[in-house]
């Protein structure tokens, strides 16, 4: 909470350009996006913060490096059928993703549900070998077709079922603009659908 200051968010909000200029995600995900942010000036206490790039290098390495530097805007109400909404993780790869809200977050707003734990237990080995013989991805590291899309992701009773057994308890991120969240995109996660 408060990892960045009222006036900080302010200026990036008021930087992001308008819906129609957006591109749709190349996941389907039902999201509009502005590639490059880190090129606009007021995203650059961002993408730029020391503080996210040291944790970022004490978990990966002296080696991590960023992989994308995007805004994206949830404009599509209610489920959408997109992977993103089901409990998937992204990579075999040591992934660490930076979200920063731009806006108040609460339950009705689409926050990311994360699994803990589930970034290091032994079940991940079988689906990272599935990730990795079945994904195909683009050169911007997006997905590149749809049967790769839902590579590693649950149908909702799978992730019910697991989550049980293990005694897992989801956790929904919510918070206040300017709240920041660091997360190993390994373990299951899934955004709520906008209502």
């Amino acid at each position: 909470p408060n990892a960045f200051s009222t006036g900080q968010v302010a200026a990036m909000r008021a930087a992001v350009p308008n819906l129609e200029t957006l591109r749709d995600s190349p996941d389907e995900t039902g999201t509009r996006l502005l590639h490059d942010a880190r090129n606009l000036p007021e995203f650059g206490t961002f993408f730029e913060d020391i503080r996210i790039a040291a944790a970022v290098r004490e978990i990966i390495g002296a080696e991590a490096t960023m992989l994308r530097s995007t805004v994206q805007l949830r404009y599509q109400l209610g489920r959408t059928g997109s992977f993103d909404q089901f409990f998937h993780f992204d990579s075999w790869r040591h992934r660490i993703k930076c979200f920063l809200y731009l806006s108040d977050v609460g339950p009705q707003n689409a926050p990311l549900i994360y699994a803990p734990t589930t970034h290091r237990r032994p079940f991940r080995l079988a689906r990272d070998l599935e990730i990795r013989r079945h994904t195909a991805t683009q050169d911007n590291s997006y997905l590149a077709d749809l049967e790769s899309q839902f590579v590693g992701a649950l149908f909702p009773h799978q992730a019910q079922r697991m989550f049980h057994r293990l005694a897992i308890r989801p956790v929904e991120l919510t918070g206040a603009a300017g709240t920041l969240i660091l997360f190993d995109a390994r373990g299951f996660h899934r955004s709520k659908p906008l209502e």
